[in-house]
């Protein structure tokens, strides 16, 4: 079972879906007291108009809440595959560095024997399409239980790793540390389905291997010595609040 090292011990992606709910919670309660209010002072057209507010408040409200909780069950799911590698193998989750002024969020940094892989974890779902050289992504949800088919586009998650691949590479050679960082981007939900064109370190759920085995397929097809310890603690050096 491979080591979890968590930044601050502390899941923020938890903590901000905690938040957000929240935040939706006192904000119905107020708009919630503040029509008892105007009804008791006898103002009921003000407090009729305050209920398309409140309407409004608590959709976005609770999309916001179903969104985040998407990525932290995403989370929680791929760490516990990442947890099935082997012992030796230490998993960074959520960890944030920075480097001569560059910030990077990373979802996984997977420090092993053989190598060190980033994985950008996506819980996106639909029929994700185009080409790995492509800034944005075409993102597709067929209509399902009467909601109406979706049409949207989202960044490139090979763009956003690739630059999480340049923070860590700087951070490492500046520690002395010239381990080269591999990357790959992970589909978490088992409804989406990824075509995208000329990419390579794409892993999905719906792959017959289960996560760990892809991963250690990965690093171990280009291995590379790695002092595990040198590489920890210089990500860790590096990470900011």
């Amino acid at each position: 079972m491979a080591k979890i090292i968590r930044q601050n011990l502390v899941n923020s992606v938890r903590t901000s879906q905690m938040n957000a709910f929240v935040q939706l919670f006192c904000t119905d309660l107020l708009l919630l007291i503040m029509v008892l209010l105007l009804v008791w002072k006898g103002w009921y057209l003000l407090a009729l108009l305050c209920l398309p507010v409140a309407a409004v408040v608590t959709t976005r409200g609770t999309k916001k809440v179903a969104i985040i909780k998407a990525g932290a069950d995403g989370e929680s799911e791929t760490l516990a595959l990442l947890r099935r590698l082997p012992a030796d193998w230490t998993v960074l989750p959520d960890a944030a560095v920075a480097h001569r002024g560059h910030r990077s969020q990373i979802d996984y940094v997977v420090v092993a024997p053989v190598g060190v892989l980033i994985v950008e974890g996506k819980n996106v779902s639909g029929v994700i399409s185009g080409k790995a050289s492509d800034r944005t992504l075409d993102q597709y949800k067929p209509s399902r239980g009467g909601r109406p088919a979706e049409h949207k586009s989202m960044y490139n998650p090979l763009f956003q790793v690739q630059g999480h691949k340049s923070t860590l590479e700087h951070i490492l050679q500046d520690a002395g540390i010239h381990t080269p960082v591999q990357t790959a981007v992970y589909f978490s939900n088992k409804n989406a389905e990824v075509r995208i064109s000329g990419a390579s370190g794409i892993l999905t759920v719906g792959d017959k291997r289960p996560l760990d085995v892809q991963v250690r397929a990965l690093l171990e097809k280009k291995k590379s010595k790695t002092d595990c310890a040198a590489v920890i603690r210089a990500i860790q050096q590096a990470m900011v609040p």
